[in-house]
């Protein structure tokens, strides 16, 4: 739950909870729960946030990096590829 090909990256820390405590509750420890960890302004937010979804009880958490580029640096880099 929270991947990245969802909607998590445009919830509030406070809705990201309440996605997170929701379904760990409703899971009530018959399945894994493995929450997605959006950190886009790096190491700390993933870490403070991967302790978050582990004291809310979910199994595992599944993080993922910040993005290595931005759509200009990517327009910049491809035109100065070109052959």
């Amino acid at each position: 739950m929270l991947g990245v090909t969802g909607e998590a990256n445009r919830l509030t820390d406070s809705e990201r909870r309440l996605v997170s405590e929701t379904v760990i509750k409703a899971a009530k420890s018959r399945f894994p729960v493995i929450c997605g960890v959006l950190a886009p302004t790096g190491t700390e937010m993933a870490i403070q946030r991967s302790i978050e979804a582990t004291d809310l009880g979910a199994s595992a958490v599944m993080i993922s990096p910040v993005p290595v580029a931005k759509q200009k640096t990517w327009m910049q880099f491809s035109t100065s590829t070109k052959m």
